[in-house]
């Protein structure tokens, strides 16, 4: 956001200071990217301005639960991976532990 009156699509309002996004210098608002989404700034104020800042913020906060849904259950997949290796590794050690008594008990 800037405050500085150069460069910016809004006017300087006399009665109370406005904050508002930049022009760059193609004549664009910045884009901001995170996570491969690409939003407009103007988009985001145009989305409050006419659904209003519940709506808008409700689903910002859903799609941000749906993707960390995503990454958990891929976290999940991870730990269920390591988990299943470990079992079997673990089975393994188990037999040749116990092929070594065997083995110790018959010499």
């Amino acid at each position: 956001m800037c405050y500085d009156y150069k460069g910016c699509r809004a006017a300087r309002d006399s009665t109370r200071k406005v904050w508002h996004a930049p022009v760059s210098a193609q004549g664009t608002t910045p884009r901001l990217k995170e996570r491969g989404v690409i939003m407009d700034i103007q988009a985001i104020i145009q989305a409050i301005g006419t659904l209003g800042f519940p709506i808008v913020a409700c689903c910002a906060l859903f799609y941000q639960n749906w993707k960390q849904d995503e990454r958990h259950k891929d976290e999940m997949d991870r730990v269920t991976t390591a988990l299943n290796n470990n079992t079997v590794a673990l089975t393994e050690l188990s037999t040749l532990i116990k092929e070594k008594e065997r083995a110790g008990n018959d010499v």
